[in-house]
């Protein structure tokens, strides 16, 4: 096999476009978790009650966080395929999504420990 056989996968730990690809399936992943977390322990009937205007900016960075991240990793899945170089906005989507995940997570616990 040939090193430019389509078939032929790279080494992720030396493909920077495949560890970012990694990273924002992950941060998506994550993202989605703690938004799940966020509404289920906000609507818990035996729990404390939260404020729902307090839960709204929650949901909406958390929902932030996680539609910047799995539209990164599309945008990496269809860039490579189509052969062309990446956006130059995806540093700007990490940098956003991982700002929104560490806001939202972040509002989320300081209200619940203000409950608590």
């Amino acid at each position: 096999m040939s090193e430019d056989d389509p078939l032929v996968t790279r080494d992720s730990a030396a493909d920077p476009e495949a560890m970012l690809y990694d990273f924002f399936k992950y941060l998506g992943t994550l993202s989605l978790l703690v938004l799940g977390a966020v509404l289920t322990l906000s609507q818990s009937p035996t729990g404390p009650v939260i404020a729902t205007t307090k839960v709204l900016p929650m949901i909406g960075l958390l929902s932030l966080s996680a539609a910047l991240a799995i539209i990164s990793a599309h945008d990496i899945a269809r860039d490579r395929a189509a052969g062309k170089p990446l956006s130059r906005w995806l540093k700007y989507y990490r940098i956003l999504a991982m700002a929104a995940l560490g806001g939202g997570t972040g509002t989320f616990l300081g209200v619940w420990t203000d409950i608590l």
